[in-house]
């Protein structure tokens, strides 16, 4: 499920004009120039980046890989002042984001792609990365992290978006046709993984289904696979109830989509 955090063309940041700061409420202000941010020692960073909007049932979970240099580093200049609560990020397309001050220490200021050139598209030259959390938290075009005491001014969490924005279990929904049957699958993720993944067709029982686990990222994340082959008693329109029970435990989340058979 990659997140958009655009509508458009992507942005394009030159990196030679692009810079990095961090400013508001601290003692020392700070800025980094692109030649300056690349010579900081850099770690790789796994995450889960995903939509947290229930509108997008189709869309992938993608697996993104980034090297970059820990944020924990460049706040290590600055001396943060004890009211200084919250962080709102600034992005280079005027997109704004928050997150509390404790989730800093294990967010990257991404720099590259591992596992793909790399792409405007993704945020170059800079971008958040902090696993465990919702696409709109992996600010793209990051150029500056703004330190204040209460939480305003992010452009999602004022429209009621969660303000620490950790994943919640969901999953993606895809169906193919397989001759008079269909396939149903999807990749589904939540924090701890699942201990089941149940579906009920219609009117029908709950039935587990096979699940395949795909990766856990550096925020405890777990992503797996399921699918099922089903046989359709008619055409037209069928309810399909998925049932996620994290392995954590906690209230199983249920997740209702409508399949179409011509």
């Amino acid at each position: 499920m990659a997140i958009r955090q655009r509508i458009g063309a992507p942005t394009i940041v030159q990196t030679q004009f692009w810079s990095f700061s961090i400013i508001g409420m601290v003692q020392h202000v700070a800025i980094w120039s692109h030649a300056e941010i690349t010579t900081l020692p850099r770690q790789s960073v796994t995450a889960l980046v995903a939509c947290s909007a229930e509108s997008h049932p189709t869309q992938e979970v993608r697996v993104s890989v980034w090297r970059g240099v820990p944020l924990s580093t460049l706040l290590s200049s600055v001396q943060i002042a004890p009211a200084a609560h919250f962080a709102r990020l600034h992005c280079a397309d005027g997109f704004t984001s928050l997150l509390p001050r404790e989730m800093l220490d294990r967010a990257v200021l991404a720099l590259e792609p591992i596992d793909v050139p790399p792409s405007p598209d993704d945020g170059c030259p800079a971008r958040l990365v902090v696993p465990g959390c919702c696409g709109y938290k992996q600010a793209k075009w990051l150029e500056r992290i703004e330190m204040i005491a209460a939480p305003v001014g992010g452009m999602w969490e004022e429209r009621g978006a969660s303000l620490d924005g950790r994943l919640q279990a969901t999953s993606s929904f895809r169906s193919a046709p397989e001759g008079d049957r269909l396939r149903l699958s999807g990749t589904a993720f939540a924090l701890g993984g699942f201990s089941e993944i149940q579906m009920s067709i219609g009117d029908g029982g709950w039935m587990p289904l096979s699940i395949a686990p795909v990766l856990t990222d550096d925020g405890g994340v777990s992503a797996v696979d399921w699918n099922v082959v089903w046989t359709p008693p008619h055409t037209g329109n069928h309810t399909v109830r998925l049932r996620l029970c994290p392995a954590q435990g906690g209230a199983p989340r249920s997740i209702v989509r409508n399949v179409t058979v011509p």
